[in-house]
């Protein structure tokens, strides 16, 4: 293992506390203190039903962000937008001025709902991206079951990237590999930090990468250190493998990443 092996993905404690100031999730808006500003003008609503998760957000006309919310799929697109419609009711939200869908569930459930408009998941993206970096170059979504990745220029897609056969680079594979050693998804990251060394798992394929993971465990790796190598090596899978990016710098200078993974 010493010969085989690698340092793990930090430092030390002062390094992991400088990651996390700069790449943890903000608190969502009703969770910093401060009350949700309600008021009698009708909200936006906007729901992304994907392939894992469904999440929706509630926007003042003047585009201010007022709620966000959250739901694991149950495979049924329905249910999760009950579920979804549920959590912004219990919010207080009820006078709803438009609402607009995008993801896998959108043309299912655009009539069930009652929806304005279905926005196509990559339009979606490159908005939301766009409206907060308005020079960025690239965005890269990294989802439940695929990878999407959108090459732009002047503010316009001038190419696209999407990977869906691979098993490697994305959420499914994360969250699979976490469910065998029994820790929640929710806990991944945290349990790869801690990882004082890990495995040199070899990038491509799920299949591979597989096989590999069940060939490091037998060399007596735990289950922290493979999941903190599967960590280091998704990115590599995700451009290299995935999407086909040899030169980054060929395509860009400021990235935006985007999805749960």
């Amino acid at each position: 293992k010493a010969r085989e092996g690698r340092s793990g993905l930090i430092a030390g404690e002062q390094d992991l506390a400088q990651f996390l100031q700069i790449y943890a999730n903000p608190k969502r808006p009703s969770e910093e203190g401060h009350p949700v500003r309600m008021t009698g003008e009708p909200v936006l609503i906007g729901c992304d039903f994907g392939s894992t998760t469904a999440k929706a957000v509630v926007l003042s006309p003047d585009r201010e962000l007022l709620f966000t919310c959250y739901a694991l799929s149950r495979g049924n697109p329905i249910e999760d937008a009950k579920d979804l419609m549920r959590q912004i009711g219990k919010a207080g939200f009820h006078h709803i001025g438009g609402l607009a869908l995008t993801g896998y569930g959108k043309n299912l459930l655009t009539d069930v709902v009652g929806a304005d408009v279905a926005i196509v998941e990559t339009v979606a993206h490159a908005r939301a991206a766009l409206h907060y970096f308005p020079d960025a170059d690239v965005i890269c979504d990294v989802g439940g079951c695929d990878v999407k990745v959108m090459i732009l220029r002047g503010g316009v897609v001038a190419d696209f990237r999407l990977n869906s056969q691979c098993s490697s680079g994305n959420g499914a594979f994360l969250q699979g590999v976490a469910e065998r050693y029994e820790v929640p998804l929710e806990s991944y990251a945290e349990r790869a930090f801690t990882a004082k060394s890990l495995p040199n798992l070899a990038m491509g394929c799920g299949v591979f990468l597989q096989s590999d993971i069940v060939n490091q465990q037998r060399k007596g790796w735990s289950a922290e250190e493979i999941m903190a190598s599967l960590a280091a090596v998704l990115p590599l899978n995700v451009w290299v493998y995935a999407c086909q990016l040899q030169n980054l710098r060929a395509v860009g200078r400021k990235f935006v990443l985007q999805g749960g993974t």
